[in-house]
């Protein structure tokens, strides 16, 4: 059986992340005897990689698909080597940090990599069949296609910043650094479930969207 999962923003082997996003990536490292207010050393950073790598491959597994949401990897002489090490097939919708891909270099590891992505689901949660149609890109989008019909929107970029109260409850930031995890199917259904969609806000009376 194959599980979906949505994640972005892993930042592999960039040596200022832990100043940026203190919160979860602090858990990352062994040692905490040093200043996470410095950049890290090629040491700390092999080190945050390895914990990375071995947290997604503790989730994921090898037939699994992961939707990877920009924002990849820091050091390009790296990419090749930590794609390879990490479990699932992966569809990489590209951050403003992902210039390395653009020549396709690294596209025979990758199922599609695309700017924005539309997916329709159908899953089971709790029993249930459930159907959920997702709108994807690396920056948050503040009026989605399909917005008002309950579509859900799946972003980046913002790392542990939460603007649900701007962009409405359906809309999820899939940041590692917001979750400190990766994110399932199920998760992103849980946690917009409830949520009422939103209307878009130029609409007029009678309008079809």
């Amino acid at each position: 059986m194959q599980n979906i999962f949505f994640t972005s923003d892993f930042h592999f082997s960039h040596k200022n992340i832990v100043r940026f996003s203190p919160k979860f990536r602090k858990k990352l490292f062994w040692s905490k005897d040093f200043d996470f207010t410095k950049s890290l050393d090629e040491k700390l950073i092999n080190e945050m990689d390895f914990a990375l790598i071995s947290q997604w491959n503790g989730v994921v597994g090898q037939n699994d698909l992961v939707y990877y949401l920009g924002d990849f990897s820091f050091k390009k002489d790296k990419t090749r080597k930590i794609l390879q090490s990490l479990n699932g097939r992966k569809i990489f919708v590209q951050g403003n940090h992902d210039k390395q891909f653009l020549s396709g270099e690294f596209d025979d590891l990758l199922e599609k990599r695309v700017d924005y992505l539309e997916e329709k689901f159908s899953f089971t949660h709790n029993g249930v069949i459930e159907n959920l149609i997702i709108i994807m890109s690396h920056y948050p989008i503040y009026e989605w296609n399909g917005m008002s019909r309950g579509a859900v929107h799946l972003h980046g970029h913002i790392h542990e910043n939460d603007i649900s109260h701007i962009l409405g409850g359906r809309a999820v930031n899939v940041c590692w650094d917001r979750w400190g995890r990766i994110l399932s199917l199920n998760d992103i259904f849980s946690l917009t479930k409830n949520a009422a969609p939103r209307e878009y806000d130029d609409r007029k009376e009678g309008e079809i969207y």
